[in-house]
């Protein structure tokens, strides 16, 4: 653990070299920091933090800078206590590009959580990442129906959290549109509330309450409230910015690393695995401690969003290289923490559909 000091120290090398881009010695430190310290004193503790890890020397000069580990340290520790640079606002562009998150038009929780994937990418040039909760987390708040044509009808699920799927119905002879009509309405009269699996099983341990023979001879053929619900399952991981990045690692002729990225990526139980269970603040995986080792060179920063204001929260993660701006990162996740926070606020205090102005 390091002492009171070495934190104030730390914590002024690395805004100051986020400022700057520039070494700190211990005579800056001490004025533009007001550490109250002698510079001796200082320089003995930056030395502290050197054969620590956490920062390391420019060049032949006195003046240190952060090493990935005293990022690391920075963002887990000592910004949850005593803030940072992080906190500070973005350029007026990225404001700009994160508040569109928040603007209408937008339908539901899943637009925003897309969006933000959106922003995350197009602001770093690496792939974002969002976690939403896996289908069982999905409670029924309606089923509906509407009519197209005389064989054509489209039907509409929506859950409690504000995810809501679509799936158009070709009626075949023997069906029409008022029997499909019975069965939405005794399952908005029965099942509202009930989790998206326990919905499914109840409609299939009780065929004979809701579907009558004619209906039951049909969903033998894989329609209805299956293919909804398994269509929900892919709201759980959105991913955007696979290509950009992958021409940022063509330029640098990382192409062993293109397919590991890809590999990852296609494999969704492993990545949820990664992205993993929400935890308070901002943290970062680097190197051997991603997946099986094949991630060496590459950094996964994320951030849990809505841990204080939901029971499922989301969290949303960046993948990138070693050598991403850390700080900045951070500063994305910040903003769009505070955006989520107030969205999520007004949201789940309606029940459902909000627009944050």
């Amino acid at each position: 653990m390091l002492t009171e000091r070495q934190i104030e120290i730390l914590h002024a090398i690395i805004d100051a070299y986020c400022r700057t881009g520039e070494p700190s010695g211990s005579k800056h430190l001490r004025e533009a920091y007001e550490i109250k310290a002698s510079p001796a004193t200082i320089r003995n503790e930056m030395s502290k933090l050197e054969e620590a890890h956490l920062i390391t020397k420019m060049h032949s000069s006195s003046g240190r800078i952060p090493t990935e580990a005293g990022y690391r340290y920075y963002l887990n520790y000592i910004v949850p206590q005593y803030g940072g640079l992080i906190d500070s606002d973005l350029d007026a562009t990225e404001q700009e590009r994160m508040s569109r998150v928040f603007q209408q038009p937008y339908l539901e929780l899943a637009d925003v959580v897309q969006r933000a994937t959106e922003a995350l990418a197009d602001l770093t040039n690496y792939v974002a990442i969002a976690l939403t909760p896996g289908i069982q987390e999905y409670h029924l708040a309606g089923y509906q129906l509407i009519p197209l044509t005389n064989t054509q009808v489209m039907t509409v699920l929506v859950t409690e959290e504000g995810i809501v799927e679509n799936q158009m119905i070709h009626l075949p002879n023997g069906i029409d549109v008022e029997q499909l009509k019975n069965v939405i309405h005794a399952i908005n009269h029965d099942l509202v509330g009930l989790s998206l699996p326990e919905v499914v099983k109840h409609l299939k341990q009780d065929e004979a309450r809701y579907f009558d023979q004619s209906i039951r001879e049909y969903l033998q053929h894989g329609y209805f409230m299956d293919a909804l619900v398994n269509k929900m399952a892919h709201h759980q991981i959105a991913i955007h910015g696979r290509d950009r990045f992958f021409r940022y690692l063509i330029e640098r002729e990382g192409f062993e690393q293109i397919v590991k990225v890809e590999q990852l990526l296609n494999n969704r139980e492993l990545l949820t695995s990664l992205v993993g269970t929400p935890t308070p603040g901002i943290t970062i995986r680097m190197g051997d401690e991603l997946p099986n080792g094949t991630l060496e060179e590459m950094s996964l920063v994320r951030q849990t969003i809505g841990m204080d204001s939901i029971q499922r929260p989301i969290v949303l993660a960046i993948l990138g290289p070693e050598n991403m701006s850390y700080i900045r990162t951070a500063q994305l996740f910040q903003t769009l923490r505070r955006g989520f926070n107030h969205y999520l606020d007004n949201y789940y205090q309606k029940g459902g559909s909000e627009t944050v102005e």
